[in-house]
Parts: structure tokens; sequence; C-alpha cells
């Protein structure tokens, strides 16, 4: 018989070979097995038709099972011969691909096979389920549901939670988590005393004081503005600087006041369409008066705030195209936590999206209204958003303007009675429309025979910027239908050919505004030809706005005669060119044969009423004598125009009308003065087509604006970007408030449920806190996505007041702490890094929004300094450092932030020898130690008092005895180093403090 001892040892060996031969006793799909199939198979096996190799779909059960796997049979399922097979034409993946398997992968495989390969679709795009809170062993650890999670997980995993963490350590990693800001000592001692009479209410009365502080907000957008790709220029080659920091205000006001993230969603996406409709007619480069209309558009911005293009080399097609793909894969990277941009060329070869879904989607956000070329400061579309003290004064004046246009109405019946005797006097005017008129050529005919031509100064070229307001009005009568010059002035012919082309082209009149040849200029042509041996008139209008929305043209009084057929400038265009004009001729074409009379040139820009009365040509005199009764409404305005200007016009009216021009004068010019930021206009309908391979001008079918086909329907309703923010975050759309929530939690603990933030797709396991994740998701939409109380929830649970302490043996078993057995340990983000040097040192200033700040000198692409209308400053908050897309400052590009030429929700978390360098040595976080030494010295009166202090500032614990002794010997060896210079030895100590991992890291 047997003895035991021999029994017991082949049930051990039995055992061991069956934990080596199978890695999981339950095999999860979507857990364990989605993801080695997505990584490994998907691509020539997945939901791509074009790449699908065999017809083989491995993402669909009906077509994998029977043909390469047999239900509990691994050993007969080609699947799993194909992936341990020798022959290199017959290994699955194949060779070239460079992916395999690892040996525990293809083994979980097999276990999922054996147990009867099961599929499920893929947990993220099913909506989230409430789960029933689970039971735990200590009914006394967990104080709210979040705890209860975590507790029935570390049961599960024969783990126990750790204690709670030192009161002045948690009230730091509080504080940091929340603000971005350290607390002092202080601060640290009040909450140990409140922690130790009634824990629960410390920890709650402090997050609610930190979630009421305003750096709350500052430190929260710090995150959206990565993922926004917020910048304070364009981006591209050029780089210009831009104004956008209206949004960045907008955004830190908002999380301040903890605006639902429904409502934060509903008013980035698509604010504009929330404005009523009897205020839809506002225009790019307005101010709105109306305060909450304003910040509905400023919202917006966050759609704006991708790179923009602008140069030589731009192709405005192309950059329209590449700003929408821009916002429609921000959206989906934010909201959704989807790499769309797989879709662009071809179907996804991961995720259930097909290329026509990528354009489809694209459509929400392809009609806005802009040229396609950027330009500095701001690109069209935009608006004016005055500060808090320039919205006052402006309110006043348009309230003086409103006065003066009531005013002058209130005397119209004394205007038609001057009128009527001055009609009836004979004394009509000669001229007309004389205001703003500064330069008057041809005032008689002058006759071009094709050979002659007539020289002006260039003063009245000089006005014609595109950020200037100007008219040309004249005149012409073309005696051939050979093309030729009009008029011009054209600098560097052979180059860019600055300034104004009118020309004789077709039979029609041709203007050109020519910033710089061949991608800045603007173009207007006559719809149709023009008689020949006739008078017609032309205005060519300027307002100011740079490229096509600014200017207009009209010939014989008419707009819509005119058709704009170049409508794109760039910076160039704030530049007026600086030759002379020529009647006659120019560079390009025959000189001109006919006649040209009356040609005007006006600082400012002439409205529809002035243009139909210049383009009459009768004069006032004929006008008048028509009988009042059957004057149209053009011959009244036109009368009436000459009137105004005329001698004849009673003094004391004349009074009134200019102090109305001058009232709109005043608005008009505060106005300009005020920041601009750009923001979101829909453009007229139109039908996106899909790009061929992705590229912008290889256009396939039209598509309808819709939503991916694998998520809900988008509800019947109108098909805009309001409608769209309404699908994304309704409660059944499950990607939202997942990947919301996840986000939430990474800036918090350091790492999210899923470790990709970015991507939720097929490639993703299903995370270990799964039902934690769903609960949080199913609690964000009850709490009607308050994020306030969804961070307070999370932060005032007993998992995140664990000590961030661990033995070696739980280091080693869960090095990144996913069973959330500790507190949060990680390294902060250099945005946190510094700000924390400057509140410690008390140089922080802490006053919220406004313009950018330079933290030093910013060099060109020339090595030359850039000079940028903007405050220098080395004791703001980072994050309204200016921030130069294509090159940021370098100490932030050490600690690798993030790069935002694109969207980014992942903060990296680096520590290189460069970093040391930096925060040692940059003259930032040099004064900071200086300022903190002294304020060291100052707080305390003895030498272990002082450098108690300073410990516990940086760190937030108070130092052990050891500890303290060794800051006593470095303290005196820099003493001995600098000579005795006890100033020094003390930013030197700081400096050292400053830079220890423990202050550097939320723990």
């Amino acid at each position: 018989m047997p003895s035991r001892y021999f029994i017991y040892g082949i049930l051990y060996v039995c055992c061991v070979v069956s934990f080596a031969s199978s890695v999981y006793a339950d095999v999860d799909f979507n857990r364990d097995v989605r993801p080695i199939l997505a990584d490994n198979c998907f691509e020539c096996h997945g939901p791509d038709e074009e790449s699908r190799e065999a017809d083989l779909r491995l993402d669909v059960l009906d077509e994998a099972i029977d043909w390469v796997i047999e239900p509990g049979k691994a050993d007969d399922s080609s699947l799993i011969d194909r992936l341990l097979s020798d022959d290199p034409d017959a290994v699955m993946p194949p060779p070239h691909s460079k992916r395999r398997p690892t040996k525990k992968q293809i083994q979980i495989l097999k276990d999922w096979i054996e147990q009867g390969a099961e599929y499920e679709g893929h947990w993220a795009f099913a909506a989230p389920t409430r789960p029933s809170v689970p039971a735990v062993a200590d009914e006394d650890w967990p104080r709210n549901t979040i705890d209860n999670f975590v507790a029935s997980h570390l049961d599960a995993e024969s783990l126990k939670p750790r204690r709670d963490a030192e009161p002045r350590v948690l009230a730091r990693r509080l504080s940091l988590a929340l603000t971005g800001l350290p607390i002092l000592p202080e601060e640290g001692d009040a909450f140990a005393d409140d922690f130790q009479h009634n824990a629960e209410r410390a920890v709650s009365s402090l997050v609610d004081k930190l979630l009421a502080s305003e750096a709350y907000g500052e430190h929260q957008a710090w995150y959206w503005m990565d993922a926004a790709r917020y910048a304070d220029t364009n981006g591209y080659q050029a780089d210009g600087h831009r104004v956008m920091w209206p949004w960045r205000d907008w955004l830190i006001r908002n999380l301040n006041a903890n605006l639902p993230f429904d409502k934060l969603t509903e008013q980035m996406l698509a604010g504009d369409l929330l404005i009523p409709e009897d205020q839809q007619d506002w225009q790019s480069a307005d101010w709105i008066a109306d305060d909450e209309a304003r910040e509905y558009l400023i919202a917006t911005g966050f759609l704006r705030n991708h790179r923009y293009d602008t140069g030589s080399g731009t192709i405005p097609a192309e950059s329209k195209f590449e700003n929408a793909a821009d916002r429609m894969e921000t959206v989906a990277t934010v909201w959704m936590g989807m790499t769309i941009l797989c879709a662009r060329c071809h179907t996804h070869k991961y995720d259930p999206i097909e290329n026509r879904e990528y354009y489809e989607l694209l459509s929400f956000f392809d009609n806005v209204r802009e040229a396609g070329s950027a330009l500095k400061i701001a690109s069209h579309p935009y608006i004016h958003t005055p500060t808090q003290k320039e919205q006052a004064r402006l309110t006043q004046l348009q309230q003086a303007a409103r006065n003066a246009d009531a005013t002058m109405l209130a005397a119209e019946s004394k205007i038609a009675e001057a009128q009527t005797a001055w009609e009836e006097g004979g004394r009509q005017a000669s001229t007309r429309v004389t205001r703003g008129l500064k330069f008057h050529y041809a005032e008689t005919p002058l006759h071009f025979d094709g050979k002659e031509s007539v020289e002006k100064p260039n003063d009245a070229i000089a006005l014609c910027a595109g950020n200037r307001r100007w008219t040309i009005s004249f005149w012409f009568r073309p005696k051939s239908d050979k093309d030729c010059a009009i008029f011009s002035s054209v600098e560097e012919p052979e180059r860019y050919r600055q300034g104004i082309q009118a020309d004789w082209v077709n039979e029609r009149i041709r203007v050109r505004h020519v910033c710089r040849w061949v991608n800045s200029y603007i173009e207007f042509e006559s719809t149709e030809a023009l008689a020949v041996g006739k008078w017609h008139h032309v205005t060519f209008r300027c307002d100011g706005r740079m490229q096509g929305i600014a200017y207009s043209a009209s010939v014989n009084g008419s707009d819509i005669a005119m058709a704009c057929t170049h409508p794109v400038t760039n910076d160039s265009a704030d530049n007026a060119g600086k030759a002379k004009l020529v009647l006659g001729s120019s560079p390009f074409l025959p000189s001109f044969t006919g006649e040209l009379r009356d040609l005007r040139f006006y600082d400012r820009e002439l409205n529809v009423i002035e243009v139909r009365s210049l383009a009459d040509a009768r004069t006032i005199d004929e006008i008048a004598r028509i009988p009042a009764g059957k004057r149209t409404r053009t011959e009244m305005e036109t009368l009436r125009l000459a009137f105004l200007e005329d001698d004849g016009f009673p003094a004391n009216l004349r009074e009134l009308r200019n102090a109305r021009l001058a009232a709109q004068a005043e608005l008009d010019e505060a106005i300009l003065e005020s920041p601009t930021t750009m923001v979101m206009k829909e453009g007229r309908t139109k039908h996106t087509r899909i790009r061929l391979a992705g590229v912008f001008d290889s256009l396939g079918d039209k598509v309808a604006t819709d939503t991916p086909d694998f998520l809900p329907p988008l509800p019947e309703e109108q098909r805009n970007r309001l409608a769209l923010a309404h699908w994304l975050t309704h409660p059944d759309h499950p990607l939202t408030a997942r990947v919301a929530v996840n986000r939430i939690w990474q800036t918090l603990w350091g790492r999210g449920f899923v470790d990709s933030p970015e991507n939720f797709g097929t490639q993703t396991g299903e995370p270990l806190h799964a039902d934690l994740l769903d609960w949080l998701a199913t609690e964000y939409v009850r709490l009607g996505w308050d994020t306030k109380a969804l961070i307070k929830l999370i932060v005032t649970s007993r998992t995140y007041r664990q000590s961030s302490d661990a033995s070696e043996e739980m280091w080693q078993r869960d090095p990144q702490n996913r069973n959330l057995a500790r507190g949060p340990r990680f390294r902060l983000p250099v945005h946190t890094v510094r700000d924390q040097a400057l509140f410690l040192s008390g140089l922080l200033d802490e006053t919220i929004g406004g313009p950018p700040v330079i933290i030093d000198e910013v060099i060109g692409q020339n090595g030359k300094i850039v000079k940028l209308p903007f405050e220098t400053s080395n004791r703001r908050r980072t994050l309204y450092t200016f921030w130069k897309r294509n090159s940021p400052h370098p100490m932030l590009a050490v600690f690798d932030v993030a790069d935002r030429n694109q969207c980014e929700v992942r903060t990296m978390r680096t520590n290189t020898p460069l970093q040391a360098l930096v925060t040692l040595n940059e003259p930032g976080f040099a004064a900071s130690a200086r300022e903190l030494s002294d304020r060291a010295q100052q707080v305390a009166q003895t030498e272990p008092e002082q450098l108690r202090w300073l410990w516990r500032a940086c760190t937030g614990r108070i130092p052990s005895d050891e500890e303290l002794q060794h800051l006593q010997t470095i303290r005196k060896d820099y003493l001995a180093i600098a000579d005795g210079n006890e100033s020094q030895a003390w930013t030197a100590l700081c400096n050292v403090l400053l830079n220890l991992d423990a202050t550097m890291t939320l723990e």
C-alpha cells in the first residue's frame, strides 16, 4: 500500500502540471482573449474588407467557429496549429508582420477554446449597467460605495488595504490632486487636529474648501488644454501667434463654476447653435453684446484650437479639410476614446468603424465658415471678447451710439422739412458721397488709346491694406473687347505683385487686391459680360477684417453682379502696396483702350446706399426734379445723402449727425482694441464627400451626416453639432461616461482604470476594476454629470485615503498598484512641479486669467528675439505661459509635456537627468529656492525649527530625527562651500529640497 507521502507527492505534481498547462481556470473573452486577437490577428482578419486575408474574420463569432476554431477542442483548431507552426509559410501571424504572441497568450487561447470559445461583444461598446454593490468581509472599512468594490476585489485577491495615510500627507495629497498646489505646514497641522477629532468631517471639509478654490479650475484646465491642443500660436512652419486665451479663461471659469459635463460638452461643441434665432445674424469679428451669447461662442473655441496653416504653400481646400478632420478626431478621442483616425483611408483594422463612417462623422465639422489660411491674432470666424472693464466701457459707448441714433431719428421731421426747402430752393449739390474721400482722380474723363498711361503717387494705394477700411470707386468705358489693364499699382511685379489691379478681361471687369502672389490675394469678377462702348460703375471695398469675408465689390450698383473668385489672404494682407498708381496700364496686360473717370479712394467702407448713389450717373439736379411721389427708393436715398453733405444742411442738424457718426466711430474703435478669440459658426449646408485614401482632393461619394453604426443611433432631429453633443451625453451612450470617468480617475491616481485613455477600442482589454468603472460611470450620469461631486466621492473614499507605502513583496507583486491596495503615488507633472516651487517660495502671482505671459525671451527660427505683445513674468502659474506650438519652452519640453499639435489625453511621466538639471538651474527655480530660504528663516527662530518647517513644506510630512540631522549636516556643508555666506547656504539647501523625489511626487 502506497504511503500517504507518496500520494501527497502525486497530488502536488498533478497540481503543478495542471497550473503549467492552464493560465486561467476561467478565461474571460473581453479581458483575456480579445486583446490578443486584436493585436495579432485583426489587421488581416478583422473589420477591414480591403486588407482581409483568406476572407476570414476573427472578430466575428460565426465566421471563426467551425472554420479555424473547434469549441472544446483546442488541439483540433487550426488557429492553434497556425500559431504554433514552425513553417514560415503557414505560421500566423506571418513573419513579415513582426507580430508574435507569447507562449502565455497562446495558452490563454487554448484554454479559451477548451472552455467553449465563447465570444462576447467588446465590453466598452455596450452601455454600462449599474452593478450591484458587493458585500465585503470587513464592513467597517468602506466609507462609500467605491470602497465596497475595491474591498471586494482585495478580498478575492487575498489582499488587505493599507492603513490611512498620515493626515498631513493626506492633506498634501488632496491639495496637489485638486488644485495643483501644496499646503503649508500650519494648514497641515490644522487638518491633522481636525482629522484626529473627526476624520470624515475633516476630509470632507478640506475637500470642499479645495474644490471651491479658484486654483481648482486652473489645475483641471491644464488637462483640458492638452486635450484641446491649446497653444498661443498657429503651428506649422510659420507658427505665428494667435489669441485664444479668452477660451482658456472661459474654461477656468466654468470648471470653477462646476458646469455639468453634459453642458460643458454642449457648449464646447455647439455653443454657437445655442444662441437664439434672433441673434444668429452675427458676423465674424463682431462684438457680441449679450453676455450669455458671447459665452456660448467663446466655448466653441475648443474646436478652433487646432493648428492652422498659412504661407505660400498653403492650399486652402486642404487646410479646411485638415481642420475639420482634426476637430472630429479630437472629439472622438476626448468623448469616445476612439482612434478614429485609422478609418480615414480605409475601414478601421481593429474597431467596427467603416471608412464611410469616418466621413459621416466628419460631416458634423465640415461646414465652418473659414478661409483655409490662417491669420495672425485671429482667423475667421472670430469675435471680440472684451475684458470686464472693457465690456463696461463698450456697453456705455453702445448706449451713447443708440442715444445719438434716437436723437437723429427724433429730428427726422426737421431734416425732411429742411431737405424739401433745399430741393425747392435749387441749391442742389454738385458732388455726392464726400465723407472719407481722400483722393479723387479723373474728375473729367481720361482717354486712353492703348499706348499711354498716367502715373499718380502711392498715397491712395497706401490706404488699401487688408486690415483697414477703404473703398475704391470708378467709372470706365471700354472701347474694345480685348483684354487690358484699366489701372494698377504693382510692387515687385516679378515676385509678390502687392497692390491693386483693375482689369478688363473676357469682357468682364476684374478687380484684385494682391497681398502676396500667388496664394494671398482677393479677386472679384463680374458674373456677366459687360457691354463694350458703355459706361460702367465699379466699387471695390474692404472692411478691415482681411480675407474674402472682409471684401465686397459691385458693378453698376449691384453686389450680386460681382463674384469673389479668390477669397484667401494671409498675414501679408496687412501691408499696403508701395508702388505708384498707374492709370491705363499694368505689367501684366496690354494698356487700356477706353475712358476712365471719377476714380475715388475713401478711407472707409461705403455702405450699399452710398454705392448705389455713386452708380447713378445722373446729377443731383436731375434727380431732384423728379416729383417726390414718383422717386424710387434709391433716388430718395441719393438725395438724402447729397443733402446731408451739402452746405445747405442746417448747422444744428449737422451737429446731430456728426455726433452720431462720432459715437459710432468711437464704439467701433473700442471694439477693435478688445481681445479676440476664434469661434465656430455654422456655414451653408453642404454634402461631405469621402476622400479616397484620405487625400483632400480625391473626392469619392457624398455621405450623410451620421454617427457610427456600432453605437446607438442619432435621434431623428436636425443633424448638427448640437445633436451630436446631446447624443454623446445620452445615458445610453456606452463610451462617454466611461471615458470621462477614466480620465478623472487618471488625474487623481496617476493612472486610469484603462491604461489607454485615448483608446477604448477592441485592442483594449476589459479593465481589472470594470465593475467599479461602470458604477462610477452610471453614478456620474445619476449625479447630473456633476464633476465636483464625482471627484469628492473618489477622494473621500477610504481607498483614496490609504497610505501609498507598501512592503517589498507588494511592490514586486503589484508595482503599478492596479489592485488599489495602497494610495496613489506618482511623479508630478511639470506644471505642478513649477507651480509648487512658486507657491512654497511665496512668489506665485495668483492672478486668474488674462493674456499669456513670457517666462523669458522667445527666440525665433532666425535666432533673433521674437517681439510679442505680452508681459514677461516668471511668477504666474504655468498654464498662463506663452505656448509656442512648435517649440514650447525648453523647461516644459524637457519634462515631455503634451505635443499640442494634436489632442493628447494622457500625461507622460518621465524622470531624466535633464529634468534635474532644469529644476536645479533654471532661473525661476533658483529664484524660488532663494525666496523659500528667506521664508523659512522668517517663520521660525531656531535652525531645527526652520529646517523642520522647510521639510514639511516640501514633503508634507514631519521629518524623522535622522532626516533632520541630514538637513543640518547638508546646511553646514553648504555654509563651508559658501565661505560662511548664510544666504547662499540656505538657498542651496532649499534648491535640494525642491528637487527631492518626495517633493516632486504626489504620495
